[in-house]
């Protein structure tokens, strides 16, 4: 798969994508993106994980890394709040290695 103008592999429009996220996936468009990861730069991940997660045909993600004491969950998007890893449904997601929604 190439790389788009921009230099980011591209990915259909969303409303293309499977409606429901256990529906049909173009797999190599996932190994691309996965592939892409491993050289995006930290400031351009969040924009990666919403082109996968149109792939996968879901809306948006939310990217949430935590701090050295394992307190708070910070958002990569500075609009977001900053998550407590002991008493939010992210921080069991994270403290359970689970998902949660």
């Amino acid at each position: 798969m190439k790389l788009g103008a921009e230099g980011v592999i591209p990915v259909p429009d969303a409303s293309r994508a499977p409606a429901d996220p256990g529906g049909a996936v173009d797999e190599s468009l996932l190994e691309a993106l996965i592939t892409e990861a491993q050289i995006v730069l930290p400031v351009d991940l969040s924009a990666l994980a919403n082109r996968c997660a149109s792939a996968l045909g879901l809306n948006t993600v939310r990217i949430y890394v935590v701090d050295l004491q394992q307190v708070v969950l910070v958002p990569l998007d500075e609009s977001l709040e900053a998550l407590p890893v002991d008493a939010s449904q992210a921080g069991w997601a994270y403290r359970t290695v689970s998902p949660h929604g």
